[in-house]
């Protein structure tokens, strides 16, 4: 029985939660509801929640039309699923969480997606702009992104380490990104700021793959096909324009194969081939 004090309150659910499934299965003629999914608004988007067995994970989720952040995507999807990032500039420092996914942007184009740690707040633990510290493999996977604006991670060694990306314990992959102006021991604990090898992949510990991408100082780690240690010429990046200028080494550098196999398309965002002269070998 709801008493006329619950009423409103019941109202105010109906208002924020959209009933999506129920499910349940049936036992000597009696229907046992197993599930009641809700959508239910949030400060990053919409969150699904299983009102019986908790939070719902999803395959695949899109970037910004689905969930607001990339780190509330990679919270939300599950083990084996995949988080597609639309173009755009995403403020934010990002962890995996020691989830076996693939975070790729949907262009396939590290110039027009863009991860910038810049001015995230320092929480105690540093800026790093990725962060895999959770045992990942070779499963998680990061492809198509420029990472910038990371400071490093502090845990380890007390002065930052590791501004674009840091590992602990974790061997991720990453393919077709550029990794440029992150910085470590910003504080200049130990003569810096740097912006070397380091400053771009810090590993305390674990074996990261890196592929196809432009580094900052370069990879002497494990991959190192198709690496590239030199300025990527961006257009105007004081302004967000991450356009490549006509001679910049990003230009035919990625694995255009991957890519196409993934269902990306034969044009950037401009409409102009996204091949110039060649293929790059799978």
């Amino acid at each position: 029985m709801v008493t006329k004090h619950n009423k409103p309150v019941m109202r105010v659910l109906i208002l924020m939660c959209v009933l999506l499934f129920v499910g349940g299965q049936q036992t000597q003629g009696q229907t046992i509801i197993t599930e009641i999914i809700l959508n239910i608004p949030s400060a990053a988007g919409l969150e699904r929640i299983n009102t019986i067995n908790g939070p719902v994970c999803d395959a695949s989720i899109q970037v910004p039309s689905e969930v607001a952040t990339i780190q509330a995507a990679i919270d939300a999807v599950c083990d084996g699923g995949e988080v597609v990032v639309a173009p755009n500039t995403y403020n934010e420092s990002i962890n995996f969480l020691g989830k076996a996914i693939t975070l790729r942007s949907a262009s396939g184009d590290p110039a027009d997606t863009i991860i910038d740690a810049t001015g995230v707040p320092n929480l105690g633990t540093g800026v790093p702009v990725v962060r895999c510290v959770s045992g990942e493999t070779d499963t998680t996977v990061l492809d198509g992104f420029t990472i910038t604006g990371g400071t490093g991670d502090t845990t380890v060694f007390g002065s930052a380490v590791g501004g674009g990306m840091f590992n602990s314990g974790s061997s991720p992959t990453v393919t077709n990104c550029i990794l440029w102006g992150n910085v470590d021991d910003a504080d200049g604990d130990f003569g810096g700021p740097f912006m070397d090898e380091s400053a771009q992949i810090h590993t305390d510990s674990g074996t990261p793959v890196v592929n196809y991408s432009i580094v900052q100082g370069g990879w002497s780690g494990a991959g190192g096909v198709g690496i590239v240690n030199a300025d990527p010429l961006f257009d105007a990046p004081a302004a967000g324009d991450l356009h490549l200028l006509p001679g910049s080494p990003a230009i035919d550098a990625g694995n255009f194969r991957a890519y196409d196999s993934a269902g990306g398309g034969g044009v950037d965002l401009d409409g102009n081939p996204r091949l110039v002269d060649d293929l790059n070998p799978s």
